[in-house]
C-alpha cells in the first residue's frame, strides 16, 4: 500500500501565501473510544531511529508508524488489494504523554467516519510506561494509475461501517494559509529516502519539517501538544521545496511550497 500526501478535493490554491492559520474545526478534541474494544491492534519496541536526542519518540517517527498500522490493518479487508493507494490529506497526532526509547508501544486502529470515497482512521498509541498519543488521520482512496480519488468496493465500505459513526463524511480544512509575513523560506532540499513510486514524496515530508521546528522551539515540544499537516498538492522527484516557518500566539505554523505554490500547511500548539 502506497501513501502520499496530495490535493484532495480544494482544488483551490494559494500562491505567495505563507503559514498557516487553523480554524475551529482543527481544535476540536479528537473523538473518544469506541464502545467496542475489538480493534485491531499492533504493538512493537521503540527503536532508536524512531527518537529525539532526548530519547523521546518523534513526531516523523509517529507518522511512519500510523502508515504502518494502517497498511496492516486495510490490507486484511475484504476487496483490500482492490485499493493499494491511499492520499493522506491531513494527519493531526497529539501527545499528551511522550513516548520514549525502548518503551514498549501498543497501537489500535479503527475507522471513525466514511463515506464513499474516503474515511477518517482514529489511533491510539499507549506504551507500557504510561506515554499517551491520540491521532487520526483523513484517507482517501484512489486509483492506482491516476491517483484520482475513487469509490470503496461495497464489501470494503461495509467492513468499515463496523466502527464508524458518521456515514457522510465531508471534507472540510482545517487549517488555511494566511498574508505572507516577515519570514523568508528557505532550501528545504528532497532526499532520495523522501521518495516514493511513482517520484511521488510521501507524506512523511512534511513531518520532517515539523520536527526540525519543534527542535527550536523547545517550549511546545515539551509539553503536551497538537500538531496537524493538512496537504495540498503532490510534491515530485526534482521539485525544489521551500520551507517557510512562523511563530505566533497560537503556535508553530510551518508551509512546504514549489515555486510558490502550497504544498502543505502545518500548525502545532500546546494542547494543554
Amino acid at each position: 500500500m502506497l501513501q502520499y500526501g496530495a490535493l484532495l478535493v480544494d482544488g483551490r490554491n494559494q500562491r505567495d501565501a505563507v503559514v498557516t492559520g487553523a480554524n475551529r474545526w482543527s481544535q476540536r478534541p479528537l473523538r473518544s473510544w469506541p464502545p467496542d474494544p475489538a480493534l485491531f491492534e499492533r504493538n512493537w519496541l521503540v527503536r532508536a531511529g524512531d527518537v529525539d536526542p532526548a530519547g523521546v519518540l518523534r513526531l516523523d517517527a509517529v507518522a511512519r508508524y500510523l502508515s504502518d498500522l494502517g497498511v496492516e490493518h486495510l490490507d486484511g479487508f475484504p476487496d483490500g488489494e482492490l485499493h493499494p493507494c491511499w492520499l493522506v490529506a491531513r494527519t493531526t497526532i497529539e501527545v499528551q504523554k511522550p513516548i520514549r526509547f525502548g518503551e514498549r508501544v501498543h497501537l489500535f486502529h479503527w475507522p471513525e467516519a466514511m463515506s464513499s470515497h474516503w474515511f477518517t482512521a482514529r489511533i491510539q498509541i499507549r506504551s507500557d510506561a504510561g506515554g499517551v498519543i491520540e491521532a487520526e488521520q483523513f484517507l482517501v482512496c484512489t486509483d492506482a494509475e491516476d491517483r484520482r480519488p475513487v469509490p470503496m468496493t461495497e464489501a470494503f465500505r461495509a467492513a468499515l461501517s463496523v466502527h464508524a459513526t458518521d456515514h457522510r463524511l465531508r471534507w472540510k480544512p482545517a487549517l488555511r494559509a494566511v498574508a505572507r509575513g516577515p519570514v523568508a523560506p528557505r532550501s528545504f532540499p528532497l532526499r532520495c529516502t523522501d521518495l516514493a513510486a511513482p517520484g511521488l514524496a510521501g507524506h512523511e515530508l512534511a513531518w520532517h519539517g515539523v520536527v526540525e521546528a519543534l527542535s527550536c522551539h523547545p517550549d511546545i515540544g515539551r509539553r503536551p501538544h497538537r500538531a496537524t499537516v493538512e496537504h495540498r498538492e503532490p510534491v515530485w522527484t526534482g521539485d525544489a521545496v521551500a520551507l517557510t516557518t512562523w511563530r505566533s500566539e497560537s503556535g508553530v505554523h510551518q508551509q512546504l511550497d514549489v515555486d510558490g505554490v502550497v504544498k502543505s500547511l502545518s500548525h502545532v500548539r500546546n494542547s494543554e
